[in-house]
């Protein structure tokens, strides 16, 4: 066996150009032509004298299509095509690779093999994950799942998570930095705006007419007229137990004399109450309850008056036990100046009654 080998001479040296195996294979700028015919680095094919030629060439395992000078000595700085051979990726007239693809709606050239290839309706996508909502960035599609996501098996919409439990759920991690941050609101594109309406805060709070609500619910107006709030309710009973408009605050908790109340208070005394209205459970059991009143002065925030459970009603005291005893208090207190107004028969009469 053996091959025919072609040899010349150039101011590089006197090299093989061309060989011919036993095999039939033949090779150009190669010795070694793995195909019928194997040419290293690049061909052209050319229409003449003063007409730029179209080069095929090999460089880097990658596969260039460009066309040269007119005088045919060097190829253009960008390919007409370029297709890289680790990738497949293929790129048109530009120097960034994109992908070819054929896809239902045909032949479909996109920037990146790994991004959608066809956003048509019925097209096929790759690259993105099954419920994404896909962004136009600066020409390119992109998804945020972590941050808006669809769950079309529960069609459920997710923000700032991919598992929504509701249909519109909207997460954001809690913590010391983004605790006041909102949540959702219902207002202009600001949050110093007068005009919102609702904010929900990273932490639970939930602010109606304000944007950083203080509390679990905080409902806030500048209006002058009309009610903050309103409990409405169209009942035909005319005794409590025969069904009412309601309003209540429930106390979860057990404990034997704990409270629930209504506070009012000023925005100038940090939130502490100058007034208050509550009950004391006495019987959980029974639901029985003591109705108290408490004022706030320069002794300090203390009762000042009690409904007992049995009707009995005290001022200044926490015990009555009697439904007259802040009524007889008071007139003994008068001492004698109003004795004759009492219509008692005698001084032992007297006596008896204030003690």
């Amino acid at each position: 066996y053996g091959d025919m080998v072609f040899y010349t001479r150039s101011a590089g040296g006197y090299n093989e150009k061309m060989r011919i195996m036993s095999d039939g294979n033949v090779g150009i700028g190669t010795t070694s032509p793995q195909y019928r015919l194997t040419i290293a680095s690049s061909t052209a094919l050319t229409d003449g004298a003063g007409v730029a030629q179209w080069v095929t060439r090999n460089a880097g395992g990658n596969l260039y299509f460009a066309t040269t000078t007119v005088e045919g000595t060097a190829t253009t700085s960008t390919s007409a095509l370029t297709i890289n051979g680790s990738t497949g990726a293929i790129s048109i007239a530009t120097s960034t690779t994109g992908c070819l693809q054929t896809t239902a709606a045909g032949l479909v050239y996109s920037a990146s093999c790994a991004a959608g290839s066809d956003p048509s309706i019925g097209g096929v996508l790759t690259g993105a994950t099954a419920g994404s909502v896909l962004f136009a960035g600066s020409g390119t599609f992109a998804q945020d799942n972590a941050n808006f996501f669809w769950d079309d098996s529960n069609n459920r919409l997710g923000i700032g998570t991919t598992t929504p439990y509701a249909k519109l759920s909207v997460h954001a991690q809690y913590g010391t930095n983004n605790s006041a941050a909102p949540l959702f609101s219902i207002a202009s594109s600001t949050d110093a705006a007068t005009t919102t309406l609702f904010t929900v805060l990273a932490n639970g709070n939930v602010g109606i007419g304000t944007s950083n609500p203080s509390a679990l619910l905080e409902v806030q107006t500048t209006s002058l007229s009309g009610f903050v709030g309103l409990v409405r309710g169209d009942y035909v009973g005319t005794g409590m137990s025969d069904g009412y408009a309601q309003f209540g605050i429930v106390n979860n908790n057990q404990t034997a004399n704990n409270y629930a109340e209504i506070a009012f208070s000023d925005n100038g005394g940090g939130g502490s109450p100058s007034a208050a209205l509550g009950t004391i459970f006495t019987s959980h059991g029974s639901d029985y309850g003591d109705m108290v009143f408490y004022t706030r002065s320069a002794g300090g925030y203390n009762e000042k008056m009690r409904i007992m459970s049995d009707g009995n009603v005290g001022i200044g005291t926490t015990s009555p036990f009697n439904r007259s005893w802040f009524l007889s208090r008071w007139l003994c207190q008068q001492h004698f100046q109003s004795f004759h107004h009492l219509h008692f028969h005698s001084i032992s009469h007297f006596h008896s009654f204030c003690h």
